[in-house]
């Protein structure tokens, strides 16, 4: 069966009937209810059968980020503050991967956690990535003087343990 370009495909739902913005909690339980009921099997689908006006994308990204019981809630530990600035020293900006060795945390949360409490602890002023002739394998690095900066900032505060700069983010981590 050939494939329809997705500009003529026709759209099951109007544009204007989606709701947007933030979830209320009633869209949640109906969400929560159905995966739990029946599984994930088709995000494009789920928001029809589920009974929501949502994209598939809206309720995917709720789901993983938010109503997983998967997902781990609460303040970052020690160890996971750790992690964080030693995988962003290795690796800069890609967030699933470091989100990846911290389980129960998305790569949105650790991304939301480094630009609200590392980000100006650590002195990184621009976090941008830049095109440039010398690349790693997705074609992007970090421009060379950030890299001193932050390796910098890094080597003063290891010498340490971060966390101790940290407690006053969260001081119920320290015990």
């Amino acid at each position: 069966m050939p494939r329809v370009p997705p500009q003529q495909q026709q759209k099951s739902t109007n544009m204007e009937e989606l709701k947007k913005g933030a979830w209320s909690p009633e869209e949640d339980k109906k969400l929560r209810a159905y995966i739990m009921k029946y599984g994930i099997w088709n995000w494009s689908q789920m928001p029809k059968f589920a009974g929501l006006s949502r994209t598939g994308k809206s309720c995917r990204l709720r789901w993983v980020n938010y109503l997983s019981p998967d997902v781990k809630r609460g303040p970052f530990s020690m160890e996971e503050v750790d992690i964080v600035v030693k995988m962003y020293q290795e690796l800069g900006n890609r967030w699933s991967t470091i989100a990846a060795r911290l389980p129960g945390r998305t790569d949105n949360e650790v991304k939301n956690f480094f630009h609200t409490h590392l980000k100006k602890h650590l002195g990184v002023k621009n976090n941008a990535l830049v095109k440039s002739p010398r690349q790693d394998a997705k074609g992007w690095r970090k421009p060379k003087k950030m890299k001193r900066q932050i390796r910098s900032k890094l080597t003063k505060d290891l010498s340490t343990p971060v966390y101790y700069h940290l407690m006053f983010l969260h001081p119920a981590a320290a015990l």
